[in-house]
């Protein structure tokens, strides 16, 4: 009966109707469907996270429990490290009060003996800074006691010493001896102007001089104007020249002071007094077509069967 009352109320309905009813059904399974999916969908995302807080909580206890289980092993590294590191502090600390006391005091009672009418008593009594005071160079020096000891005796017990080894160890002690701890100055003494211009040290001062009264001065460079342009006073061009746009024949930076002023010194005015960017004046620089034709390339060849074909 229903399927019959459903069927005449059909045949009572206009065709736009009836696709109507058709289309109201089709769309209501359709968002059921939509409905279905994303609660399967939404149950899958919640089971997932579950999961995942699961896993965590799992990674949390383990890491808890390797702390845990390992405590005195992690402790006794810990202490065993701030051992060490006290050690190495209180090392520091001694060697820098060792080099205190025994180098820097001295060398500040030293300049204040110059500085003052009664400077403090020296430091142990000696105000004198001997080569074996410094404190960081201890361990070279019981190394090169140790050296010398082995070497005297391994020469008395093997009796290989002859004089000329003997001789070139005191030549090499004394040229170690003697050597020179600071680097060659000029002697102060010799400062003066007449003894300081008789030697090379004096050249210097001596070009300098000759430069500012305008004598010029003697360089290994090759400096000035046009002295690196090609001679072509034979009648034969150089070969290499630039060829631009608006200039040919040109010798680039070997002509003139190009390689120093560079080639916005050609434009250089009485406005600008730099000689770049262009000639740093900003207001009264060169326009229309003639400057932009020689700032930018000649543009490309159009081909307009190309352009026309959508190219």
């Amino acid at each position: 009966r229903e399927t019959a009352g459903s069927m005449s109320a059909e045949e009572g309905l206009s065709k736009e109707e009836l696709k109507a009813r058709q289309r109201k059904k089709a769309f209501e399974a359709r968002h059921q469907q939509v409905l279905q999916d994303r609660e399967s969908l939404q149950q899958q995302m919640r089971e997932r996270q579950a999961k995942k807080k699961e896993a965590r909580e799992k990674h949390c206890m383990a890491l808890v429990d390797s702390i845990t289980q390992g405590q005195g092993v992690c402790a006794w590294a810990s202490e065993a490290v701030r051992l060490h590191q006290d050690a190495a502090d209180k090392k520091r600390l001694e060697a820098f009060e060792k080099y205190n006391s025994e180098v820097s005091q001295r060398v500040e009672g030293q300049l204040l003996r110059w500085m003052h009418t009664e400077p403090p008593p020296p430091p142990s009594g000696r105000d004198r800074l001997l080569r074996s005071d410094d404190p960081m160079k201890a361990e070279l020096r019981a190394w090169e006691k140790e050296d010398q000891f082995h070497r005297a005796a391994e020469t008395i017990l093997t009796g290989r010493a002859s004089a000329e080894d003997i001789k070139r160890r005191q030549q090499l002690d004394e040229l170690m001896a003697n050597r020179a701890t600071s680097r060659p100055i000029f002697p102060i003494a010799k400062w003066e102007q007449r003894q300081h211009h008789a030697t090379p040290c004096g050249y210097f001062t001596q070009a300098c001089l000759a430069q500012s009264e305008g004598q010029g001065f003697h360089s290994s460079r090759r400096m000035g104007t046009d002295v690196h342009r090609v001679d072509e006073s034979d009648g034969v061009p150089a070969a290499g020249k630039l060829t631009a746009r608006h200039a040919r024949d040109r010798q680039g930076i070997l002509a003139g002071n190009l390689a120093r002023d560079g080639e916005a010194a050609f434009h250089k005015s009485e406005r600008g007094a730099g000689c770049a960017a262009p000639c740093q004046d900003h207001y009264h620089y060169e326009k229309g077509n003639a400057a932009v034709a020689a700032e930018f390339p000649l543009g490309r060849r159009a081909f307009p069967e190309l352009r026309a074909r959508g190219f």
